[in-house]
């Protein structure tokens, strides 16, 4: 349980924003299914240099990477015994998801297809960090 907790506080502060969507598929439950054009490492840049920030998505799987560190939330949401449900947004340039602990804790992302090299994380404060395919 330590380690779900840690997981969720290592993406909390690294990034968090939420948002709603008008998207018509969605996910509602226990797996994690990133669509197929955010599959892929992404990573933060600033002025052209790694910041060491950024996600990995799969076709079943969202990390967090912070440095040499890559936390994951399958197997977290498969061993929890529905403690942990995943609700996911998905279209063709946008793909919400949003990680529930127990009702209690949401964090939610919201990522944006900008190019096919580059994606946003869109926040509420309107600044939009962009992430460089690898």
């Amino acid at each position: 349980m330590k380690k779900i907790i840690g997981l969720i506080l290592i993406i909390t502060f690294s990034l968090t924003s939420c948002s709603s969507s008008d998207d018509d598929s969605g996910n509602n439950g226990s797996s994690i299914n990133p669509p197929n054009w955010i599959q892929g490492t992404w990573l933060g840049e600033v002025d052209g240099i790694n910041s060491g920030l950024g996600f990995k998505f799969t076709s079943d799987d969202f990390c967090s990477v912070v440095g040499s560190q890559t936390s994951c939330f399958k197997e977290p949401v498969n061993q929890s015994q529905g403690l942990i449900t995943v609700d996911e947004q998905i279209d063709n340039e946008n793909y919400i998801i949003s990680i529930n602990n127990n009702n209690t804790i949401t964090n939610t992302f919201h990522f944006r297809k900008y190019s096919e090299t580059e994606i946003e994380v869109v926040q509420s404060t309107g600044l939009n960090p962009r992430y460089v395919k690898q």
